[in-house]
C-alpha cells in the first residue's frame, strides 16, 4: 500500500479497517531522527502494528513509522482499555452503595462524637463525686482548727 504522498485523512481509516492503530504527527524535518526511524521506516504496516504518519501542512504523508507491538503488551492494553469503558449500569450501584456507606459512617462518627462527650462529662461526674464524698472529712477538720485556734489562743495567755 502507497502511503507516501498521499492524503493522511484518507489513509487512516483505510488502515484502521485492516487492524493497523495509527497516529498522526505533523512533520517536522528538525526533529526527524533517521537513524532512529530507518529499521521501523524499512516496513509495511501489519494488522497490529502501529504506524505513525508523519503529515505536513497540507495533510498529506511525507514520512511514515511502523512499530510492531509486542502481542502479550497488545492484550494488556486492551484488558486496561475494557476496564476503562466499564459498564455503568454495573459501576453506577456501587459508586451509590460506597456513597451510602460514607454517608452512614459520618452519621455514625458524629453519634461517636456524642458519645465520647458524654462520657468525658461522666467521668467528671465521677471526679466531682470523689470530691463531694471527701466534704465531710474536710469540713470535720476545718471544725477542727476553729477548735485547735481555740485551744492554743488559750494556751498563748499568760495565766
Amino acid at each position: 500500500m502507497k502511503l507516501v504522498d498521499e492524503p493522511a485523512a484518507e489513509l487512516e481509516p483505510r488502515l484502521r479497517e485492516q487492524g493497523i492503530e495509527v497516529r498522526r504527527e505533523p512533520y517536522d524535518p528538525k526533529s526527524r531522527s533517521l537513524v532512529a526511524d530507518f529499521f521501523r521506516f524499512l516496513r509495511d504496516p501489519e494488522p497490529g502494528d502501529t504506524v505513525t504518519l508523519w503529515e505536513d501542512e497540507n495533510g498529506r504523508v511525507r514520512y511514515f513509522t511502523v512499530q510492531r507491538v509486542d502481542p502479550q503488551l497488545a492484550e494488556l492494553q486492551a484488558r486496561v482499555a475494557k476496564i476503562d469503558q466499564a459498564d455503568p449500569a454495573v459501576i453506577e450501584p456501587r459508586f451509590e452503595a460506597i456513597e451510602a456507606k460514607l454517608s452512614r459512617i459520618d452519621a455514625l462518627e458524629s453519634q461517636v462524637a456524642k458519645v465520647d462527650a458524654l462520657e468525658a462529662k461522666v467521668a467528671k461526674v465521677d471526679e466531682l463525686a470523689t470530691q463531694v464524698d471527701k466534704l465531710p472529712a474536710i469540713e470535720a477538720k476545718v471544725a477542727d482548727i476553729g477548735k485547735l485556734t481555740t485551744r492554743v489562743a488559750r494556751l498563748e495567755k499568760p495565766s
